[in-house]
């Protein structure tokens, strides 16, 4: 089994839970989720091999930044307790792939290191473009 544990600089402090506004086709959160434009069809799995970071969103949110540009969000099944906080966490897989059936653990600091927490299940893996709010609002 592989661990792989990542390391962010702490974005955002409180819990949030995302909702996708069917209207202009982006997912959004109004106090932490920055917007995005849905590219495409939500996928169950994301190859490791292709992630090359993330950034961690409040309690429930996660952008895996892959290989190309391309950027994979994810909204946990459930607020996951620490994530917001810690803005860390590790996975583990044995088949080179991080699907909708796994979970991801909140890294803690603590006695000199990292303490693993709290595990919490992923959803599936949507393809988004981040929305620019300025360059949006502005009139064509």
């Amino acid at each position: 089994m592989r661990m792989l544990a990542l390391s962010l600089p702490i974005l955002l402090l409180s819990a949030c839970v995302s909702s996708e506004d069917r209207a202009t086709d982006t997912i959004a959160d109004a106090d932490q989720v920055p917007a995005a434009r849905v590219l495409g069809p939500a996928q169950r799995c994301l190859p490791t091999s292709r992630i090359q970071n993330t950034r961690v969103h409040g309690s429930q949110v996660i952008d895996f930044l892959a290989l190309g540009g391309e950027t994979w969000r994810n909204t946990l099944r459930a607020p996951c307790p620490g994530l917001a906080f810690e803005q860390r966490f590790a996975h583990e897989t044995s088949i080179g792939e991080l699907c909708r059936t796994d979970t991801v653990q909140v890294l803690r600091t603590g006695g000199g290191g990292l303490i693993p927490g709290v595990r919490c299940q992923l959803g599936e893996f949507v393809p988004v473009e981040p929305v620019d709010a300025r360059r949006d609002s502005t009139p064509d």
